[in-house]
């Protein structure tokens, strides 16, 4: 990963994108207190990134502020738990909370989801979200972006709209961060368990003559991220 992969759309270096995300966020820290502030998690490899950028965010806050409110104990999680979701994805954040100790709201579908925080959580106006341009709709966003016209009314902050797929992983496996065991099997890109299979071109012939699938970070051109998200329900 020293070099990045293929199809991956700018060639920045990563720490350049660190220190861009980290203005992001401390900006979003200028603007709102963290009660005011959720962070979207779902288990997947952006989500674990954005999650890090965000303690470091912090980290560097308060030891300018003194501000002790400032920590991610303070911002409020939310899972939007889809139906037919990985075993493996909740199983790894159900761990993740409880090491980073995060306060975690169970959501359903992302409108009601939003309907939901809105109502029985008024004092919450941003969430940060580990959205990438890759994903879809996503091309246009901004790295502060209000919800749609129709939609509950949030303020949208993306920090890591601009990293590319070679970045999650290069930033995750240097800093030793653990991620949902799903990646190590071929999964690149997580949905539910109907639309998600290993990433194809991840697939390899074992010794015992049988499919198998290098891990997520083996993959050589970022643009074949999704391919694994093809299939849809029977």
């Amino acid at each position: 990963l020293a070099q990045k992969m293929s199809g991956d759309a700018q060639s920045v270096p990563l720490n350049d994108r660190i220190e861009q995300s980290i203005e992001i966020i401390s900006d979003a820290l200028k603007r709102y207190k963290a009660k005011e502030l959720a962070l979207s998690f779902n288990g997947g490899k952006d989500s674990v990134v954005l999650l890090h950028l965000i303690h470091l965010a912090m980290e560097r806050r308060r030891q300018a502020t003194g501000d002790n409110e400032c920590t991610l104990s303070h911002i409020l999680s939310i899972y939007f738990r889809l139906e037919d979701s990985f075993d493996e994805v909740d199983t790894f954040m159900e761990k993740t909370a409880k090491e980073w100790n995060l306060s975690v709201l169970d959501l359903g579908d992302f409108r009601e989801g939003l309907t939901t925080l809105q109502n029985d959580h008024k004092n919450i106006k941003g969430i940060f979200m580990g959205t990438r341009r890759v994903d879809p709709g996503a091309d246009q966003l901004g790295a502060f972006e209000p919800t749609d016209n129709g939609w509950p009314s949030f303020m949208r902050i993306n920090p890591i709209l601009d990293w590319s797929y070679g970045d999650v992983w290069e930033y995750l496996l240097t800093k030793k961060l653990d991620y949902c065991v799903l990646y190590d099997q071929g999964y690149t890109s997580i949905g539910q368990t109907y639309n998600t299979v290993p990433n194809p071109d991840l697939a390899y012939t074992n010794e015992k003559g049988e499919t198998a699938y290098y891990p997520a970070y083996k993959l050589s051109d970022g643009s074949k991220e999704r391919e694994g998200r093809t299939r849809r329900k029977q």
